[in-house]
């Protein structure tokens, strides 16, 4: 691991594993949150239709910013 603050990381890799897991499992979670929104704001089009799409990624971007994720 590479940072400003931290020369080197030393840890058996079990332990560096359960914190990387952590860490991974907290951002997947909020983008599955992010997409059960994004999905439910969109029930009024049709899904897989080009609309749906471009309107979807405006949604998830809207969001994301509301959250202060971008």
């Amino acid at each position: 691991l590479i940072s400003r603050n931290v020369e080197e990381v030393f840890a058996e890799d079990h332990q560096i594993r359960k914190k990387i897991y952590q860490v991974f499992k907290k951002h997947l979670d909020v983008d599955e949150d992010i997409d059960r929104e994004a999905r439910a704001r969109l029930k009024h089009l049709a899904e897989g239709t080009q609309a749906w799409e471009v309107e979807y990624q405006k949604t998830v971007e809207q969001i994301r910013r509301n959250k202060g994720l971008l």
